[in-house]
C-alpha cells in the first residue's frame, strides 16, 4: 500500500514547525540505513550510494568490499562509511571510495544485534534491537567506552538510528501507527503522523547536518523524505549543550548567510572546501562571543556542486554539506 504523509504547514506561533520539507525517489526498494551527506546503504544489492536527497540523483554506486553480511544502518565521519551487519553485534568501516578499513566486534560489550547506526558529531551512536537500548562510544572504534545513551520504551523493533540536536533520537520502527518517531527520554516520543496508518515501517534513518531535521526512508512510497522539526531556527540555543552548531539553507541558489551558534566565546575559523577537502574560501576567521550569530556566505562564481562548511572554535568542529544548485554570476 502506498503511504500519504500528513504534512503540517503551519503551527501556531509558540510552537515548532514540524514537516517532511522535501521528498526524492529512492535509488532502490531495499534502503536500510542513510547518512549526512547523502549516502544510502543497500541491504539486498549490497552497496553504497551516494545520491543527491533534494532530487535523487545518483552520483556514484558504491560496492561495499564485504562479503558475507546484510548491512544495516549507516553513519558517516570524514571519508569513512560505517555500516552494521544484520543480526550480529559487527561493525564494518569502509571509505567512500569503496576501500576496505576495518571491523569491529561489540559481542564483549553486551551487544548483541545492531540494528542503526547514527554518527553526527565525534561519537557513534549504536542501536541494538534486541534490548532497544542506543549506545554511545567514541571515535575511531575502540578508542572509548561503551555508555548507555536511551533504553528506549514502547519501541518495537528498532531499524534505524539518526541522532536530532544532542539529546533526542529520531527512530524508525516497526508500528504500523508510528514507524518514525523522535523520542526525547526512554519513555517520551512525538510520532510523525500519517494520515492512513498503512504504512508498517520505516527501515533508515540518517541524521542532517543542521542538527533538527533528518531524512527517512518510506519504503511503502519508495521516498526518501527529509523531517524538519523546528523550521524557526537550524540551530539549538539551549545555552547548557557543550557542542557548536551550524546551518545554513540547503540547497543554496544565490549567496546566503551561515546560522552559528557557539556554546563559549572563542577564535572561530569557518572554511569553504570542495568535496575532495581542498580549501576554497576562508569564509571568517576572528573573535566571537557566545551565542548565535550570522556570517554572510558568497558563492557567486562557484559552478553548482556538493560542498563543505567547516567551522571550528577550540577543539569543536562543525561540519555541513551542502549543494549549490545553480551557478549565480
Amino acid at each position: 500500500m502506498k503511504c500519504s504523509i500528513m504534512i503540517v504547514a503551519a503551527v501556531a506561533a509558540s510552537a515548532s514547525a514540524q514537516f517532511i520539507e522535501n521528498s526524492c525517489p529512492a535509488p532502490s526498494d531495499h534502503i536500510t540505513g542513510i547518512t549526512e551527506g547523502v549516502f544510502v546503504v543497500d541491504s539486498m544489492l549490497k552497496v553504497v550510494y551516494d545520491m543527491n536527497g533534494w532530487t535523487g540523483e545518483v552520483y556514484d554506486t558504491i560496492p561495499i568490499p564485504f562479503s558475507g553480511c546484510s548491512p544495516v544502518g549507516l553513519a558517516r565521519r570524514a571519508d569513512s562509511l560505517m555500516f552494521a551487519g544484520r543480526g550480529t553485534a559487527m561493525i564494518f568501516v569502509m571509505s567512500v571510495y569503496g576501500d576496505s578499513v576495518g571491523t569491529y566486534d561489540f559481542s564483549d560489550s553486551g551487544i548483541y544485534s545492531i540494528s542503526g547506526l547514527s554518527c553526527p558529531w565525534e561519537d557513534l551512536y549504536i542501536a541494538d534491537d534486541s534490548t532497544n537500548t542506543i549506545w554511545r562510544t567514541d571515535l575511531p572504534l575502540g578508542a572509548g567506552p561503551l555508555t548507555e545513551f536511551l533504553n528506549l520504551q514502547y519501541c518495537p523493533r528498532i531499524h534505524d538510528i539518526g541522532m536530532v540536536y544532542y539529546d533526542m533520537v529520531a527512530v524508525a520502527c516497526e508500528d504500523p501507527v508510528s514507524p518514525v518517531r523522535i523520542y526525547f527520554s526512554p519513555t517520551e516520543y512525538m510520532p510523525i503522523d500519517f494520515q492512513t496508518g498503512e504504512c508498517e515501517s520505516a527501515v533508515g534513518v540518517g541524521t542532517c547536518s543542521e542538527g533538527n531535521r533528518f531524512w527517512f526512508s518510506d519504503p511503502d512510497m519508495g521516498m526518501i523524505h527529509r523531517y524538519c522539526c523546528d523550521m524557526g531556527s537550524v540551530s539549538r540555543t539551549d545555552p547548557e549543550i557543550p557542542g557548536m552548531v551550524m546551518g545554513i539553507p540547503n540547497p543554496v541558489t544565490g549567496n546566503t548567510q551561515i546560522q552559528l551558534h557557539l556554546p563559549m566565546a572563542g577564535e572561530v575559523s569557518v572554511m569553504l572546501l570542495d568535496v575532495a577537502g581542498r580549501l576554497l574560501d576562508q569564509v571568517f576567521l576572528g573573535y566571537l562571543d557566545r551565542g548565535e550569530h550570522t556570517i554572510p556566505l558568497e558563492v557567486e562564481g562557484l559552478p553548482a556542486g556538493v560542498y563543505l562548511l567547516r567551522a571550528g572554535l577550540d577543539n569543536l568542529i562543525s561540519e555541513h554539506r551542502f549543494t549549490i544548485l545553480r551557478n549565480n554570476k
